[in-house]
């Protein structure tokens, strides 16, 4: 009983360390963007706020149910995974677009040092989609929100010869 009790006071305490840091790393980001070139804000969405009210009532799963102690830390490390996940969709919508030192999309911040290319792919299903070559990670796929989106952001890049 009572080592479900520290999980449950861990994941909580960890759940609020994730929702302290929407703020701060907002704030930590748009230090680390620059001035903003061509902005597409993402509007925050019932879903975000309902993934965030959901991963808190999942945490006492563990106090409810009679599971084996790893179980009762997977089910409250979900609790926070899903906090975390829809922190940082919350964190990055406001800061979608092109800035003087990256850009942000996908819910990622990517900064121009380590882009070697972006490839347009024509040929991938998502046409929303683009593969982007890092110089020292290998490549990865980042997806817009809608195509048009996509066409403006690249075009921007290109004017700029970051691309």
């Amino acid at each position: 009983m009572m080592e479900k009790i520290i999980i449950m006071a861990s994941a909580y305490i960890l759940y609020i360390f994730v929702l302290i840091s929407i703020p701060l790393k907002r704030k930590s980001m748009k230090k680390v963007c620059g001035h903003c070139l061509l902005s597409f804000s993402k509007k925050i969405t019932v879903r975000h706020i309902a993934i965030l009210i959901v991963s808190a009532l999942i945490i006492p799963l563990v106090y409810f149910f009679a599971y084996k102690f790893y179980v009762n830390i997977v089910i409250a490390g979900c609790g926070v995974m899903g906090a975390y996940i829809s922190a940082k969709e919350i964190t990055y919508a406001n800061l979608y677009g092109v800035y003087e030192n990256g850009f942000s999309v996908d819910g990622l911040y990517i900064s121009y040092d380590t882009i070697s290319s972006i490839i347009d792919v024509d040929n991938m299903p998502d046409v929303t989609a683009a593969r982007i070559v890092y110089k020292k990670n290998g490549t990865g796929t980042i997806h817009f929100a809608s195509e048009s989106e996509k066409n403006v952001i690249l075009s921007k890049l290109k004017k700029m010869k970051v691309i």
